[in-house]
């Protein structure tokens, strides 16, 4: 064998060759033993590393034993939550829904615009509890039950006048579809009954609501007449169409279905429980910019936190809201 030296691709190394001809230089040489020694280089940098994503490959526990798929649950049954999903509801103060609750109340919402209560129904609380089975809320577009080419759904009114009135075919339609035995169909109007605690609460006890919002001037006096068992109104104040209005009722509706709030407590300290506005609410820091918590709070004494609550209860419905509750009840 002869030694050579012989310039490699990647640094200067030493070649031992059966070749007989150190001139000869085979790209890739077929009987050549190549054994490369790095002349104190760094190592070449050769790109990338190529990733090969394999297949799973069974574990060991599993190797060699037929895996049992879980149980679907059947359309109508209620599950049992697992202890992980209790230990999540207590730490976010939620508790889980009874097993032998009732059925949850169902709400369908008729209006022209459904993108408008998206957002809210599909949050905080509202979101919670349609998760927990606890209410059932659906939308539907009143076009749908259009019967024209155009999905027409309003005209205008008889007798002149500003605005349009929706049509009283696809309404009769769509609470006709919709409708139960145990249904009451609520009209959101400004010219309604105002909503007060005690209606959300009977509200909450029912089985079926069928809510309409009105859009523009209103819709067809005929459907007041004969559809409508119910018109509510949530304030002396004009709004675009009554989607919002419709919202408001059910998340004040849902307040007070049992399990939704994750303390039932926070129903007996709202304003208007008990002809009363709400009292003064404070948290941490205990003084922030100057302004102390009042001493009382911080004192331990449930016995004067709650007198002092029912205090700043009573002065601040006298001074806002004087004719809300008889006077015996603002006596100091």
């Amino acid at each position: 064998r002869r030694l050579t030296q012989a310039p490699n691709r990647w640094n200067q190394s030493t070649i031992f060759s059966d070749q007989k001809s150190p001139q000869v230089k085979h790209p890739k040489p077929v009987r050549t033993v190549i054994r490369c020694r790095l002349l104190n280089r760094p190592k070449p940098n050769h790109g990338p590393k190529r990733v090969i994503l394999l297949p799973p490959t069974p574990s060991m526990e599993t190797a060699g034993k037929k895996i049992r798929p879980r149980r679907k649950a059947r359309v109508n049954e209620q599950q049992i939550p697992s202890a992980r999903a209790h230990r999540r509801m207590r730490q976010a103060k939620v508790q889980p829904a009874p097993l032998d609750m009732p059925a949850p109340l169902k709400i369908d919402l008729l209006t022209l615009f459904p993108d408008m209560v998206t957002g809210v129904l599909g949050e905080s609380i509202l979101r919670r509890a349609q998760e927990r089975n606890l209410i059932e809320i659906n939308v539907h577009n009143i076009r749908d039950w259009a019967s024209d080419k155009h999905y027409t759904t309003d005209d205008r009114p008889f007798g002149g006048g500003a605005g349009m009135v929706l049509k009283p075919e696809p309404l009769f339609a769509a609470i006709e579809s919709l409708r139960s035995p145990q249904a009451r169909v609520i009209y959101l109007a400004p010219d309604g009954e105002p909503l007060t605690p005690g209606r959300a609460s009977e509200f909450a006890r029912d089985e079926h609501l069928i809510l309409i919002s009105g859009h523009y001037e209103g819709i067809d006096q005929r459907v007041r007449d004969r559809m409508v068992d119910l018109e509510i109104s949530i304030g002396d104040y004009i709004l675009t169409n009554g989607t919002l209005a419709a919202a408001v009722l059910i998340d004040c509706v849902s307040r007070y279905i049992p399990g939704v709030l994750g303390e039932e407590k926070s129903l007996t300290q709202d304003s208007f429980v008990g002809n009363l506005l709400s009292f003064p609410q404070y948290t941490r820091p205990a003084e922030f910019q100057g302004i102390p918590v009042p001493e009382v709070l911080l004192s331990g004494n449930h016995k004067e936190i709650e007198d002092w609550r029912r205090r700043k209860s009573r002065e601040k419905t006298r001074e806002r809201r004087p004719d809300l509750i008889p006077g015996k009840h603002l006596k100091k």
